[in-house]
């Protein structure tokens, strides 16, 4: 069964934490605005500055 999931406000970054460090605080507060918020990270990380995911 497919559920459809309504944002308000969807994050899209290349790697994980990019949005975290890029645009965390307007999601917080279009959150606490009552605001229905999402993240998707295109990758898991390969080829970061450490070398893992």
């Amino acid at each position: 069964m497919n559920q459809v999931l309504k944002l308000d406000l969807l994050a899209i970054a290349v790697h994980p934490d990019d949005v975290e460090l890029g645009c965390a605080g307007t999601l917080l507060m279009e959150k606490r605005n009552g605001k229905k918020t999402g993240v998707v990270d295109l990758t898991r990380g390969e080829l970061g500055t450490r070398g893992t995911p």
